[in-house]
């Protein structure tokens, strides 16, 4: 399974139990880039922005 495929599942099942929007930057203090937080913020639903978050470079790199 691609990593991709396993966020959105891991997201589509979390729901709207989890703002990806909030958590960011306090899983990752200091190291969300701009363009994260831009995509995170544009995302067409909970789930989709959760998904981002979890396969961003700056999550990556934990």
């Amino acid at each position: 399974m691609r990593r991709v495929e396993l966020a959105q599942r891991f997201a589509a099942q979390a729901g709207g139990q989890l703002d990806a929007r909030a958590l960011a930057p306090t899983l990752l203090p200091g190291q969300l880039t701009p363009a994260t937080a831009t995509a995170l913020a544009q995302a067409e639903s909970g789930p989709t922005a959760l998904a981002l978050l979890l396969v961003s470079p700056e999550f990556q790199r934990r």
